[in-house]
Protein backbone atom coordinates (compact mmCIF):
# COMPACT_ATOMS: atom_id res chain seq x y z
CA UNK A 1 0.00 0.00 0.00
CA UNK A 2 1.42 3.16 -0.74
CA UNK A 3 0.35 6.38 0.18
CA UNK A 4 1.13 10.28 -0.81
CA UNK A 5 0.70 13.25 1.63
CA UNK A 6 -2.50 14.36 1.33
CA UNK A 7 -2.66 17.35 -1.14
CA UNK A 8 -4.97 19.36 0.85
CA UNK A 9 -2.83 19.26 4.17
CA UNK A 10 -0.49 21.59 5.14
CA UNK A 11 2.07 19.48 4.98
CA UNK A 12 6.13 19.89 4.06
CA UNK A 13 7.78 22.02 2.03
CA UNK A 14 8.26 19.34 -0.22
CA UNK A 15 6.33 16.39 0.02
CA UNK A 16 6.85 13.02 -1.23
CA UNK A 17 5.73 10.76 -3.68
CA UNK A 18 4.34 7.08 -3.99
CA UNK A 19 5.69 5.51 -0.34
CA UNK A 20 6.78 1.59 -0.50
CA UNK A 21 5.91 -0.38 2.16
CA UNK A 22 4.76 2.54 4.06
CA UNK A 23 1.62 4.34 4.52
CA UNK A 24 1.34 7.70 6.20
CA UNK A 25 -2.20 9.36 7.71
CA UNK A 26 -2.32 12.96 8.52
CA UNK A 27 -5.17 14.35 11.58
CA UNK A 28 -6.55 10.44 12.00
CA UNK A 29 -9.81 10.85 13.71
CA UNK A 30 -9.58 14.77 12.81
CA UNK A 31 -6.66 15.03 16.14
CA UNK A 32 -4.74 17.83 14.47
CA UNK A 33 -1.45 18.13 14.11
CA UNK A 34 -0.86 14.42 14.67
CA UNK A 35 0.33 12.49 12.43
CA UNK A 36 0.45 8.37 12.01
CA UNK A 37 2.98 6.46 10.20
CA UNK A 38 2.46 2.48 9.82
CA UNK A 39 4.66 0.33 8.63
CA UNK A 40 2.90 -1.46 5.93
CA UNK A 41 4.04 -5.14 4.80
CA UNK A 42 1.90 -7.59 7.20
CA UNK A 43 2.97 -10.72 4.48
CA UNK A 44 6.21 -9.73 6.19
CA UNK A 45 5.47 -9.29 9.57
CA UNK A 46 6.36 -5.50 8.86
CA UNK A 47 10.17 -6.14 8.67
CA UNK A 48 12.39 -3.62 7.81
CA UNK A 49 12.78 -3.90 3.95
CA UNK A 50 14.95 -1.87 1.68
CA UNK A 51 12.11 -0.22 0.38
CA UNK A 52 10.53 0.21 3.35
CA UNK A 53 13.28 1.94 4.45
CA UNK A 54 14.06 4.38 1.35
CA UNK A 55 10.23 5.36 2.51
CA UNK A 56 10.86 5.89 5.79
CA UNK A 57 13.94 8.27 5.47
CA UNK A 58 11.29 10.22 2.84
CA UNK A 59 8.86 10.66 5.81
CA UNK A 60 11.37 11.32 9.39
CA UNK A 61 13.19 13.80 6.72
CA UNK A 62 9.40 15.50 5.90
CA UNK A 63 8.66 15.59 9.59
CA UNK A 64 10.95 16.97 10.55
CA UNK A 65 10.87 20.27 8.95
CA UNK A 66 6.94 20.52 8.64
CA UNK A 67 6.34 23.30 11.73
CA UNK A 68 2.66 22.02 11.53
CA UNK A 69 3.39 18.29 13.43
CA UNK A 70 2.63 18.68 16.85
CA UNK A 71 3.28 14.06 17.54
CA UNK A 72 4.03 11.20 15.08
CA UNK A 73 2.46 7.83 16.48
CA UNK A 74 3.94 4.56 15.11
CA UNK A 75 2.29 1.37 14.22
CA UNK A 76 2.15 -1.69 12.04
CA UNK A 77 -0.56 -3.03 9.75
CA UNK A 78 -1.96 -6.46 10.65
CA UNK A 79 -0.34 -8.44 13.21
CA UNK A 80 2.81 -7.46 13.86
CA UNK A 81 4.05 -4.16 15.01
CA UNK A 82 7.63 -4.92 13.04
CA UNK A 83 9.51 -7.88 13.05
CA UNK A 84 12.73 -6.08 13.00
CA UNK A 85 15.34 -6.18 10.16
CA UNK A 86 14.80 -7.73 6.75
CA UNK A 87 18.64 -8.80 5.76
CA UNK A 88 17.65 -11.03 2.67
CA UNK A 89 19.23 -7.91 0.96
CA UNK A 90 22.46 -8.59 2.32
CA UNK A 91 22.35 -12.07 0.69
CA UNK A 92 22.28 -10.29 -2.35
CA UNK A 93 26.06 -9.14 -2.20
CA UNK A 94 27.86 -12.32 -1.00
CA UNK A 95 30.74 -11.39 -1.96
CA UNK A 96 30.74 -7.59 -0.18
CA UNK A 97 33.53 -6.94 2.69
CA UNK A 98 33.15 -5.89 5.86
CA UNK A 99 34.29 -2.19 4.91
CA UNK A 100 30.93 -2.28 2.52
CA UNK A 101 28.40 -4.13 4.53
CA UNK A 102 29.39 -2.08 7.70
CA UNK A 103 28.75 1.62 5.81
CA UNK A 104 25.10 -0.22 4.67
CA UNK A 105 23.96 -1.02 8.22
CA UNK A 106 25.01 2.41 9.30
CA UNK A 107 22.90 3.72 6.60
CA UNK A 108 20.54 1.62 7.77
CA UNK A 109 20.29 2.36 11.66
CA UNK A 110 21.03 5.46 11.41
CA UNK A 111 18.09 6.27 8.93
CA UNK A 112 15.25 4.35 11.47
CA UNK A 113 16.61 5.92 14.44
CA UNK A 114 16.16 9.14 12.58
CA UNK A 115 12.06 9.15 14.37
CA UNK A 116 14.44 10.18 17.98
CA UNK A 117 15.45 13.09 16.10
CA UNK A 118 12.13 14.76 15.67
CA UNK A 119 11.52 17.53 17.58
CA UNK A 120 7.58 16.31 18.67
CA UNK A 121 6.47 13.85 20.89
CA UNK A 122 6.52 10.54 19.34
CA UNK A 123 4.49 7.95 20.30
CA UNK A 124 5.14 3.91 19.40
CA UNK A 125 1.83 2.40 18.78
CA UNK A 126 2.82 -1.50 19.39
CA UNK A 127 -0.23 -3.58 18.18
CA UNK A 128 1.57 -6.78 18.08
CA UNK A 129 5.26 -8.79 18.05
CA UNK A 130 8.32 -5.89 17.89
CA UNK A 131 11.28 -8.12 17.99
CA UNK A 132 14.43 -7.02 16.89
CA UNK A 133 14.67 -3.68 14.79
CA UNK A 134 11.24 -3.17 15.99
CA UNK A 135 11.68 -3.06 19.06
CA UNK A 136 14.90 -0.81 18.67
CA UNK A 137 12.41 1.37 16.95
CA UNK A 138 10.06 1.40 19.75
CA UNK A 139 12.89 2.16 22.21
CA UNK A 140 13.50 5.30 20.12
CA UNK A 141 9.85 6.79 20.08
CA UNK A 142 8.72 8.75 23.75
CA UNK A 143 6.23 6.83 24.41
CA UNK A 144 5.35 3.19 24.01
CA UNK A 145 1.60 1.98 24.21
CA UNK A 146 1.10 -1.87 23.83
CA UNK A 147 -1.50 -4.15 23.20
CA UNK A 148 -2.59 -6.68 25.47
CA UNK A 149 -1.56 -9.41 22.90
CA UNK A 150 1.47 -7.49 21.58
CA UNK A 151 5.09 -9.35 22.63
CA UNK A 152 8.90 -7.33 22.57
CA UNK A 153 12.34 -8.96 22.80
CA UNK A 154 15.47 -7.82 21.49
CA UNK A 155 15.37 -11.36 19.73
CA UNK A 156 18.35 -11.07 16.86
CA UNK A 157 20.80 -12.40 19.50
CA UNK A 158 19.18 -15.90 18.51
CA UNK A 159 20.58 -15.11 15.07
CA UNK A 160 23.74 -14.53 16.51
CA UNK A 161 23.44 -10.53 15.77
CA UNK A 162 23.85 -8.06 18.24
CA UNK A 163 21.14 -5.14 18.88
CA UNK A 164 23.25 -2.55 16.94
CA UNK A 165 20.38 -0.22 16.46
CA UNK A 166 20.95 1.05 19.72
CA UNK A 167 18.88 -1.54 21.69
CA UNK A 168 22.37 -2.25 23.79
CA UNK A 169 22.01 1.60 25.04
CA UNK A 170 18.87 2.41 25.48
CA UNK A 171 17.26 -0.73 26.59
CA UNK A 172 19.43 -0.75 29.86
CA UNK A 173 18.47 2.90 30.30
CA UNK A 174 15.17 1.97 30.84
CA UNK A 175 14.86 -1.09 32.39
CA UNK A 176 18.20 -1.42 34.19
CA UNK A 177 21.50 -3.22 32.98
CA UNK A 178 20.70 -6.61 35.18
CA UNK A 179 17.48 -6.88 33.37
CA UNK A 180 18.95 -5.48 30.06
CA UNK A 181 21.62 -8.32 29.87
CA UNK A 182 19.32 -10.85 30.87
CA UNK A 183 16.93 -9.99 27.68
CA UNK A 184 19.75 -9.34 25.39
CA UNK A 185 21.56 -12.66 26.03
CA UNK A 186 18.81 -14.39 26.57
CA UNK A 187 16.61 -12.67 23.46
CA UNK A 188 13.93 -13.10 25.87
CA UNK A 189 10.60 -11.72 24.58
CA UNK A 190 7.91 -9.91 26.89
CA UNK A 191 4.68 -10.30 27.50
CA UNK A 192 2.90 -6.48 27.52
CA UNK A 193 2.57 -6.88 30.84
CA UNK A 194 6.08 -7.96 32.08
CA UNK A 195 7.07 -5.07 29.34
CA UNK A 196 4.68 -2.55 31.86
CA UNK A 197 5.70 -3.92 35.19
CA UNK A 198 9.51 -3.62 34.20
CA UNK A 199 9.30 -0.12 33.01
CA UNK A 200 9.83 -0.50 29.11
CA UNK A 201 6.22 0.35 27.96
CA UNK A 202 4.12 3.09 29.37
CA UNK A 203 0.99 1.92 29.16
Amino acid sequence: MSTAWPAESPGPSQPWGDLEHLSVQRDPGDVTGVVLVTLDLPERRNSMSEEMTRSWGEVMRALATDRSVRAVVVTGRGRAFCAGGDFSWLAGTPDAGVPELRERMLAFYRTWLSVHDLRVPTVAAINGAAFGGGCELALSCDLRLMDESASIGLTETSLAIIPGAGGCVRLPRLVGAARAKEMILTARRLSASEARDVGLVHR
